[in-house]
């Protein structure tokens, strides 16, 4: 490869790396997939990246926050967090100080039950708009099988099980 090519393959990897950039954030595990995959070799994408990050453009740290923030704004929980900035590439220090539990995770974990499932999480019947003195005649397996709904849900948000059961139990 002359000087000439290596410096124009550089620039195109560059640019384009710059355009992935400009959409959102991304992690250097995910820059180094996605130059790989258009085909550029290791050099290319060391030197793209390198170059990236001193001047500024790219910073695991800052992607991991921004990352935490936004899925956490969409109802995700901690545990899938973590999953997902794992598979980013971000080291397990940074993402368990991210995701240290404040207090806020709980208040996330009972708006996304809220959310779903009507006013009070633990009530079973409440998304359905009956009358409360009608609850008590619901038998036990159809509750038993909405709070198991209710409760997968959850988990598969990424909500701890102990976080997901003081929910259910603190509004049921």
């Amino acid at each position: 490869m002359t000087e000439q090519s290596a410096k124009e393959l550089f620039a195109e990897a560059y640019n384009r790396t710059l355009g992935l950039l400009s959409r959102r954030e991304h992690s250097v595990t995910e820059l180094h997939r996605k130059l790989a995959s258009r085909g550029y070799d290791q050099e290319i994408q060391q030197r793209v990246i390198q170059q990236l990050h001193d001047r500024g453009l790219q910073d695991d740290s800052e992607f991991a926050r921004s990352f935490v923030e936004s899925r956490r704004g969409r109802g995700f929980g901690p545990l899938k967090i973590a999953s997902e900035l794992q598979q980013r590439g971000i080291d397990r220090d940074t993402a368990r100080e991210l995701l240290e539990d404040d207090g806020q995770w709980l208040i996330s974990c009972r708006q996304v039950a809220e959310r779903k499932f009507g006013f009070s999480a633990g009530h079973v019947n409440d998304a359905n708009d009956q009358d409360p003195d009608d609850m008590e005649h619901q038998s036990s397996q159809l509750d038993q099988r909405e709070r198991l709904r209710r409760n997968r849900f959850l988990l598969q948000r990424g909500f701890p099980s102990a976080m997901i059961a003081r929910v259910l139990r603190d509004d049921g």
